[in-house]
């Protein structure tokens, strides 16, 4: 959880912050001892449109705890990136130049 001192900061989480500006992501998948197929990582597919300066903000906000660190999947960068596009009306300053 993001604990807001900067109102500033929060605007721009605010402006950002749309379903169709998060990052995709694939379940890659490995056989159990029994053979049941469970999830063991994602690959998270890059916006290829957002800026550096966004992608350092959000990737502030997602220091995790020591426990949710224990129970969270891996995520790793996928080999393509995601084909969407950018929201209308997004901020000049999270697209890429």
């Amino acid at each position: 959880m993001v604990k807001w001192a900067d109102q500033r900061q929060k605007g721009k989480a605010a402006e950002i912050l749309v379903v169709d500006a998060m990052s995709s992501e694939e379940s890659c998948y490995e056989n159990d001892d029994n053979g049941n197929s469970k999830v063991v990582k994602y690959a998270v597919k890059r916006l290829s449109w957002q800026s550096r300066k966004l992608r350092k903000m959000k990737k502030s906000w997602t220091k995790l705890t020591k426990r949710a660190k224990e129970r969270i999947l891996p995520r790793t960068e996928a080999e393509v990136n995601t084909d969407c596009q950018p929201p209308n009306e997004f901020p000049q300053w999270a697209l890429k130049e």
